[in-house]
C-alpha cells in the first residue's frame, strides 16, 4: 500500500509524500496526476471540529471560520466576500478599516482557527476546523 495510508474513519487514503488525501480510484494514478474528480462529487468536509489529522499536512493556525456556518478560509477578504453574499452582512466600517477612536465591532466570523483540508485545488478542498494535538492525540489511522 505504500505510499499511501487508509484513513478509516472518513473511507480515504492518504499519500505519504504530499500529505493529501486521494480517492481509491486514484491510486495509479495520483503520482503522475490527478484527474478524476467524479467520485469527490458527493464528499464533504466534517462540519464538526474533529482532531487533527497527523497523516495531513499540519494544520493551519490562521483559519477565519463564519459563525453562521461552516465555511472557513486564511484570507480576511474572502470571509468578508462569504459573509457579505451568503448572509448580507454589512461591514460598519468605511473600507474595511476601523474609524479612528472606535470601538472595534464584532464580527462575524472567528480567527486564529485551526484547520486542514483533505484535498487541493479540487471539489472537496474546503478547510474543516480540528482540535490541535496539545488538547488530544491526533487521528492517526
Amino acid at each position: 500500500m505504500e505510499p499511501f495510508i487508509v484513513l478509516l474513519p472518513f473511507h480515504l487514503l492518504v499519500c505519504k509524500l504530499c500529505k493529501r488525501a486521494i480517492p481509491v480510484d486514484e491510486i495509479t494514478t495520483h503520482l503522475p496526476l490527478w484527474n478524476n474528480q467524479q467520485e469527490l462529487q458527493n464528499f464533504t468536509v466534517p462540519k464538526e471540529p474533529i482532531l487533527a489529522i497527523d497523516l495531513l499536512q499540519a494544520p493551519l493556525l490562521d483559519g477565519l471560520k463564519c459563525n453562521s456556518c461552516s465555511y472557513i478560509v486564511c484570507n480576511v477578504q474572502k470571509i468578508q466576500t462569504h459573509c457579505h453574499m451568503i448572509h448580507n452582512w454589512v461591514n460598519p466600517n468605511k473600507k474595511g478599516h476601523q474609524i479612528k477612536g472606535s470601538e472595534p465591532h464584532d464580527m462575524p466570523w472567528r480567527s486564529g482557527v485551526p484547520c486542514q483540508q483533505f484535498f487541493q485545488g479540487r471539489h472537496g478542498s474546503a478547510l474543516f476546523e480540528v482540535i490541535l494535538p496539545s488538547a488530544h492525540t491526533a487521528v492517526t489511522q
